[in-house]
């Protein structure tokens, strides 16, 4: 898995700043890289660097956790336990809200630095109901975008598809959702406990029982998420088994303890959306970073 991350921050009017992490082969975090292995483009255009360092800043982060009713159990559970691990390597000056979600957004905690609290606001949800994942994300991106601190980042925990409308409208929810993306600071990860929605195709040859376990165990469709997660600089993880939750959770919070800042000038306040792509000197490198960016 390509892992990594890149946000936008504004300060003033043009400035555009990336959080960016670089990966080897292996796909092991590089740090220790110097300003000029980097170079920025937007819309195909170098920009010179006006800002970059690197290490841990303080950070606002959401965290989202599913508590629909396919969530009752070890799921809730597990995902407990991962929110404890992943509040284990976060400092005091960084500031986290709690979510939860299933046919409505519920904020848990709002912000707040005390990590306890957080953990102890999960002992009391039952889970019932739905998934309406895309609606609950566009309800906590706003949240998130007025953290405290200047890097942000959501965390989404989730073991099903959306299924706030049928048909492939949820779709037009997603499309909403990424929109909100793009003019976010935040950069988006979900991890989705289960198994892969097959494609289409795949679908109509599936046996009737295997529909059926689907039904009361939704899948979970990666490659929609990816359409969500990808862009903003953040990406969609499929674990099979809850009790995979803590070490992927801890994998992101070492993502964003490691990456650059990378900060330019740009040279357009128009509201459009506009391309943007980090790379290294080195091609062997990978990097991750926001793909664009698009003023409200």
């Amino acid at each position: 898995m390509a892992v990594g991350a890149a946000a936008q921050f504004r300060s003033g009017v043009n400035l555009v700043v990336l959080q960016v992490t670089v990966t080897d082969a292996n796909n092991h975090v590089v740090t220790g890289l110097p300003r000029d292995e980097f170079s920025v483009f937007e819309d195909g255009v170098e920009r010179p660097l006006d800002q970059f360092s690197s290490g841990w800043t303080p950070i606002s982060l959401g965290i989202l956790i599913d508590a629909s009713g396919s969530m009752e159990g070890p799921r809730l559970a597990d995902a407990r336990q991962a929110v404890a691990k992943l509040l284990e390597r976060f400092h005091a000056d960084d500031q986290i809200f709690l979510g939860m979600f299933n046919n409505t957004f519920t904020l848990l905690v709002p912000w707040t630095s005390d990590h306890a609290a957080l953990v102890r606001s999960l002992s009391g949800v039952k889970p019932r109901g739905g998934t309406y994942l895309y609606s609950s994300i566009s309800a906590a991106l706003p949240i998130l975008n007025r953290g405290p601190n200047r890097k942000k980042a959501l965390v989404v925990i989730s073991d099903g598809d959306d299924n706030e409308k049928m048909a492939g409208l949820n779709r037009d929810l997603m499309k909403r959702a990424v929109q909100q993306a793009r003019q976010s600071e935040a950069l988006v990860y979900v991890i989705g406990i289960g198994i892969a929605k097959p494609p289409a195709n795949q679908w109509f040859a599936l046996s009737p029982e295997a529909r059926l376990r689907f039904f009361y165990d939704p899948p979970v469709d990666v490659e929609m998420l990816r359409q969500l997660t990808d862009p903003t600089g953040g990406y969609t993880q499929l674990v099979s088994s809850s009790g995979d939750l803590a070490s992927t959770v801890i994998t992101i919070a070492d993502d964003l303890g490691a990456q650059y800042t990378v900060g330019f000038d740009s040279k357009y306040a128009d509201g459009r959306f506009h391309t943007l792509k980090v790379v290294t000197r080195n091609p062997d490198y990978r990097v991750r970073a926001k793909t664009g960016y698009a003023n409200p």
